[in-house]
């Protein structure tokens, strides 16, 4: 007898959770999208493209390539 009715309540967890998932599963694919996550996408994008487009902080000749002759003949 109490092996039968520890069986039909393992029985009943287990419907338990299973609908509980299939439940959490259609919440979710009916409720509306979350604000955060695409608000966030937007502003890692915007970071991104402003690093991406930033003006350079140097001068043009700086990092430019000159001879070791040219050099040693100004000192």
């Amino acid at each position: 007898m109490f092996k039968f009715l520890g069986i039909l309540l393992i029985f009943a967890l287990l419907g338990f959770l299973i609908l509980g998932v299939l439940l959490g599963r259609v919440m979710r694919f009916f409720a509306p999208n979350n604000k955060n996550k695409s608000g966030r996408r937007q502003t890692n994008k915007q970071q991104q493209d402003a690093y991406n487009t930033s003006q350079k902080k140097f001068s043009k000749n700086e990092g430019e390539y000159i001879d070791y002759e040219e050099i040693k003949d100004n000192e």
